[in-house]
């Protein structure tokens, strides 16, 4: 029994189609994650045999019935989304499963990039993050001994954020700022970028990176984005966390990570608890800075967004530093406030 007994169509994920995919992920234990954009599956008649979906450039939701598994089914589903992706931009594409799948994945070509002990991820390009890591090293002459380390959405950049950085920055000899570049935010990856390199231009011993798909990526953090408590987000946070400590940290000599503490926000906060737990295994501290205050209240980013959709840039001046105010009253920002106004003025 091979492939080519069976029709291998796109799966609708909505309506009966979307109920029939999750119930079949469900016999293996696996969600069908709210993220997926795309679903193929391998049918008998209307019987599905095999699946498997993406979102972004990851590949993950892969199943095979237990009466066919060995038949080769797997690689022509993944075959078959390795491609649809190739085919709509992708650079490496990551494979996100289970650990007792990690033979037939690594037969396929995939590379092991981090594993915990429910989840795994994998990597088609097996240069992928070594080639992520060259690219910061060689911004330096001599790599710092010692550094440093926070990851930052900064959606937008706030005062909130540079306190965050000039604490963690007196507190090491080098601090490495890796950006969030998932485009899943209101302000897009590379104006958040630059409103973080423009807020930190004096401070010196600081470098900022785009953190690629190895940090708070669809890849490694998926349900991050969601906003929302699910069976598997603490999973994906410690595998986020394990990439962090085995593959990311000991090249860049990374002995710190900075966070700010989290009183608002149920993601980050759980996403923290799971670096106390993994990084000082592995070396790494973990500095908790308490969160900068204006008027006794938190400075948070969803907090600027929410006052930007009901009263504009002049209702956050106090929030953001000089460079970000002067971005929000660009012509450049006037789509986002735009999107924030429309966001608050729907009803709940």
């Amino acid at each position: 029994m091979d492939a080519s007994e069976f029709e291998l169509r796109s799966i609708p994920l909505h309506g009966p189609s979307k109920n029939q995919l999750a119930d079949f992920l469900n016999r293996f234990g696996l969600e069908l994650e709210p993220d997926l954009s795309y679903a193929v599956g391998l049918f008998a008649g209307n019987v599905l045999i095999a699946c498997g979906g993406c979102s972004t450039n990851v590949i993950k939701c892969v199943a095979v019935d237990e009466s066919v598994q060995g038949s080769g089914l797997l690689a022509t589903v993944v075959t078959h989304l390795y491609l649809h992706l190739k085919n709509n931009g992708a650079e490496s594409i990551f494979i996100y499963t289970k650990p007792e799948h990690k033979n037939k994945f690594t037969a396929l070509g995939f590379s092991m990039l981090a594993e915990t002990g429910k989840i795994m991820l994998l990597e088609s390009d097996p240069k992928g993050i070594s080639g992520f890591i060259r690219k910061i090293q060689n911004r330096f002459s001599v790599l710092p001994a010692a550094s440093g380390a926070i990851v930052m959405n900064a959606n937008p950049f706030t005062r909130g954020h540079q306190y965050l950085v000039r604490k963690a920055a007196e507190s090491c000899q080098h601090l490495f700022i890796f950006v969030v570049q998932e485009e899943r935010s209101h302000f897009p990856a590379e104006i958040r970028f630059r409103l973080i390199t423009e807020g930190v231009r004096d401070i010196l011993n600081v470098t900022a990176v785009n953190s690629s798909s190895y940090l708070i990526s669809a890849a490694s953090f998926p349900t991050y984005f969601l906003k929302e408590k699910s069976r598997i987000m603490e999973d994906q946070a410690e595998l986020d966390c394990t990439l962090f400590a085995e593959k990311i940290a000991p090249p860049l000599r990374i002995t710190q990570r900075f966070v700010g503490s989290e009183p608002l926000d149920p993601m980050t906060n759980e996403y923290n608890t799971q670096m106390q737990k993994v990084l000082p295994a592995h070396g790494i501290q973990v500095v908790c800075v308490p969160r900068f205050e204006i008027d006794s209240l938190p400075v948070s980013a969803s907090r600027v967004r929410k006052l930007l959709g009901e009263g504009g840039p002049e209702a956050v001046r106090r929030l953001v530093p000089e460079t970000t105010f002067a971005f929000l009253q660009s012509e450049e920002a006037f789509p986002i406030l735009q999107a924030l106004r429309q966001e608050q003025s729907k009803p709940c």
